[in-house]
């Protein structure tokens, strides 16, 4: 498995603009007994929502093109992994992209962001906590807060809060 961490860190070329931020992570003095990530984030959950970022007229695409797994040619097994994840369903992120997640190792994750109508991959996303989508919207949060309890010791020192990110013209936009 961390022969794919390799591949995907090394031989990405569409890594979105700006790194991934750690803004704030939980401390000692800020964290109650009990209190989820929801309810941590909760200013940063409830500012973007999903509705707010319409992909405007989504006419899904009846078939979708192979994927481009040619940046992975040197690890076949890699290559593999993604076609059969790719193929598995129609878009599911903003109309007419497809995301598939191969996993390098604990907690990590990476999302390769393929547009199903060229195959191409347009974007390739590091993770710990996955990702959230939909097919109505532009709108991807990387690393997703949800109901575990945050406590000081717990991944998100690691990873960091939520980040969400907007897809226009075919480039993850960081928003802040």
């Amino acid at each position: 498995m961390v022969l794919i961490m390799t591949v995907c860190s090394c031989e990405t070329a569409n890594k979105p603009e700006k790194p991934i931020e750690i803004k704030t992570k939980p401390k000692i003095e800020d964290v109650k007994k009990g209190i989820t990530e929801l309810e941590y984030y909760a200013e940063l959950v409830t500012k973007y929502q999903f509705e707010d970022y319409p992909n405007g007229q989504c006419e899904a695409v009846k078939k979708p093109a192979k994927p481009d797994v040619s940046q992975w040619k040197k690890h076949p097994e890699v290559a593999h992994e993604i076609k059969k994840k790719y193929l598995v369903n129609n878009p599911d992120y903003d109309c007419k992209y497809k995301v598939v997640t191969t996993f390098c190792g604990s907690p990590c994750q990476v999302q390769i962001i393929f547009n199903s109508i060229t195959g191409k991959p347009v974007e390739i996303i590091d993770s710990g906590n996955g990702v959230d989508y939909q097919l109505s919207s532009s709108l991807l949060v990387v690393n997703p807060a949800d109901e575990t309890p945050i406590d000081t010791a717990n991944f998100r020192n690691v990873i960091g809060p939520p980040v969400y990110w907007q897809m226009r013209n075919g480039k993850l936009h960081k928003l802040e």
